[in-house]
């Protein structure tokens, strides 16, 4: 701590005063401001990436209790290599592209980016998956019809299959969503998934289907 100012509005540490009468005086002070350090590292698939992207804002010094906010400045989920998320301690990663936290010592925030799984996207013709809205921003509807079959001009014939199985994955091929067996639709709750890029798997027992997901 340190003084400011008596309660006379004296702000000298040291004074000389002519007592008259018995006196009282208050001395008010103030805590001193400790600042802390707050250090982004990118790792990369595990190990570190000394390179540095420039994509990031918000690491530096900062006072005591106040709130940290890093950003990430584009969507860089979308590109190689993928954002993944930030990693605060283990098992605590913030899942978006903005992270927050008040400030008690000083802190090293590891940004955690991977490559991208081969995963690629595949069409089934027998029967077609549609995901919507996708990108999303809040829950995700996942619709599997047969294929158009028999179709008459002016006249569309579609039926849904009987049954399919649905399951998600992310860039590191990780299942987040396991295999799920519905009719026709399934809907993916906005909190289920964090902020990424993700594929949707749809299987039946007449083939497969693999479709991108965004979410923002």
């Amino acid at each position: 701590y340190h003084f400011t100012q008596w309660d006379d509005g004296d702000t000298n540490a040291v004074r000389s005063i002519l007592l008259t009468s018995d006196t009282s005086f208050t001395a008010y002070f103030e805590a001193n401001t400790v600042w802390y350090n707050v250090n982004v590292v990118r790792e990369l698939n595990g190990m570190i990436d000394t390179v540095p992207d420039g994509y990031i804002t918000g690491d530096g010094s900062y006072p005591e209790g106040d709130t940290v906010t890093l950003t990430l400045l584009n969507s860089d989920y979308k590109c190689w290599p993928t954002f993944y998320g930030w990693v605060l301690a283990p098992g605590d990663t913030v899942y978006s592209d903005v992270c927050q936290f008040v400030i008690t010592c000083d802190t090293v925030i590891t940004a955690y980016y991977v490559d991208v799984v081969g995963i690629e996207e595949v069409e089934n013709g027998k029967w077609k998956v549609e995901i919507y809205p996708n990108p999303s921003h809040g829950d995700v509807t996942i619709s599997v019809t047969n294929a158009l079959t028999n179709c008459r001009p002016g006249r569309r014939h579609t039926t849904h299959i009987n049954a399919f199985t649905v399951s998600v994955v992310d860039l590191m091929g990780r299942t987040v969503i396991p295999p799920t067996e519905i009719r026709s639709s399934f809907i993916i709750p906005h909190s289920t998934l964090p902020t990424g890029t993700f594929f949707v798997r749809v299987t039946s027992d007449t083939g497969t289907a693999v479709r991108k997901l965004i979410v923002e």
